[in-house]
C-alpha cells in the first residue's frame, strides 16, 4: 500500500509556477489524488475491523460511509480553496493593473502640469512683451500729443502777439 503523501507529492506544482490556473490545476490534481488514494487504496481489512472493534453494532458497509464522506469533504474543501485562491489572484491582478494605471496617470498628470506651466510662462512672457510694446506706443503718443499741444499753444501765443501788435499799431 502506498502512502497518501507519496501519491500527492508528484501532484504538487513546482515552485516556479505562478499562474492562477496552474496552481488551481495542481491543487485540484493533488486533492483528486488524495481522494483517489482514500477511495481506492484503503485496506478495508485493516480499517473496518479496527472501527468495528470500537463499535460492536457497526456494520462494515456503514463504517465505510464516514471514510467516503471525509474524502468528499476534503475534495469540496479543496475546491473552495481553489475558488478563493482564484478570486484572490484575480483581485491581485486587478490591484496590480490599478497600480500601473495610477502610475501612468500620475506621469501623464505631471507631463500635463509641466506643459501647462510652460504655456503659462510663455503666455506671461508674450503678454509682458505686448504690454511693454503698448506702453512704449502710449509714451510715444503722449509725447506727440504734448508736442502738438505745445506747438498749438506757441501758435496761439504767436497769433495773440501778432493780433495784439496789429491792434497796437492801429
Amino acid at each position: 500500500m502506498t502512502s497518501p503523501a507519496s501519491e500527492t507529492s508528484s501532484a504538487i506544482p513546482p515552485a516556479r509556477t505562478t499562474s492562477a490556473s496552474g496552481w488551481r490545476t495542481a491543487l485540484v490534481r493533488a486533492l483528486t489524488t488524495t481522494a483517489s488514494t482514500l477511495f481506492h487504496n484503503i485496506n478495508k481489512d485493516q480499517i473496518i475491523p479496527f472501527l468495528s472493534n470500537h463499535s460492536q453494532k457497526a456494520n462494515t458497509d456503514t463504517m465505510s460511509i464516514p471514510i467516503f464522506i471525509s474524502a468528499t469533504v476534503i475534495c469540496v474543501a479543496g475546491m473552495m480553496i481553489c475558488i478563493v485562491y482564484s478570486k484572490n489572484m484575480i483581485l491581485a491582478h486587478d490591484n496590480l493593473r490599478l497600480a500601473e494605471d495610477k502610475i501612468r496617470l500620475e506621469k501623464e498628470n505631471e507631463k500635463t502640469k509641466s506643459r501647462l506651466e510652460k504655456e503659462n510662462q510663455d503666455n506671461k512672457t508674450r503678454w509682458e512683451k505686448e504690454n511693454s510694446k503698448l506702453d512704449t506706443e502710449l509714451k510715444e503718443v503722449k509725447a506727440k500729443h504734448e508736442k502738438i499741444i505745445s506747438e498749438y499753444i506757441c501758435e496761439l501765443k504767436r497769433r495773440h502777439n501778432s493780433t495784439s501788435s496789429l491792434a497796437g499799431q492801429a
